[in-house]
């Protein structure tokens, strides 16, 4: 069984931005994103997700952890919404310090104390910590 962290990016780069701001429902596009869902349904992976990337969506959507929540429970995913720790924000400064950027340095360090593969758009900005953490486009995995 794998583990997958999710970057926002990937729950964020699905969200259709006009049903948003309009306050409509939480939308998911219909193409990777349910793939991946998908085959770690299929294949009894697991899905984490950070408070930082929930604070992201939440910042930008308004969507709430009772939203997605709601969303991934129905699809039979497992998966878990997880608080950042103390671990995290150490690890965090230390990828800063190889290069990673505020925002990416938190998602990797993430993934990093999890022993999850961190699933991004993003990928090149990972690329001062690939020899530490395992990060891989959507599109890779299934």
């Amino acid at each position: 069984m794998a583990t997958y962290s999710l970057d926002s990016d990937t729950i964020v780069g699905y969200l259709n931005d006009e049903e948003c701001r309009s306050g409509g429902m939480l939308e998911i596009r219909k193409d990777e994103m349910e793939q991946i869902i998908q085959y770690c349904i299929n294949e009894g992976h697991k899905i984490l997700i950070s408070e930082e990337v929930m604070n992201e969506i939440h910042r930008k959507f308004k969507f709430t952890v009772k939203d997605i929540d709601i969303y991934y429970s129905g699809l039979g995913l497992d998966y878990e919404i997880l608080e950042l720790k103390d671990m995290d924000y150490e690890k965090a400064k230390e990828f800063r310090r190889m290069g990673l950027h505020r925002g990416d340095d938190i998602h990797a360090a993430f993934a990093y104390n999890r022993s999850a593969t961190l699933l991004s758009y993003n990928k090149k900005h990972f690329k001062p910590v690939f020899h530490l953490v395992d990060v891989k486009y959507v599109s890779e995995v299934y």
